[in-house]
């Protein structure tokens, strides 16, 4: 079984979007100085805490080429 995991380096240029519950889009990122998933989850929840509940969080990484949909706790949808 092999190891299917997305992974993040500092120089991927990173692409993550937060929704509602409407699918509505919260709030947006576009940067390149994430190492991990969790600190572009935790960037997007930091951005939005004033305004509504964020449902999921969409993050593509355009160097490597995959996108992958997560919930607020960093689990993948």
């Amino acid at each position: 079984m092999t190891n299917n995991r997305n992974r993040i380096s500092t120089k991927d240029i990173i692409k993550a979007t937060s929704f509602d519950i409407n699918g509505k889009i919260i709030s947006s990122i576009y940067d390149s100085r994430f190492s991990s998933i969790r600190q572009v989850i935790s960037t997007l929840t930091t951005k939005a805490v004033w305004l509504k509940k964020i449902k999921y969080i969409t993050i593509y990484n355009e160097d490597k080429c995959w996108s992958e949909n997560y919930l607020p706790s960093g689990r993948k949808i």
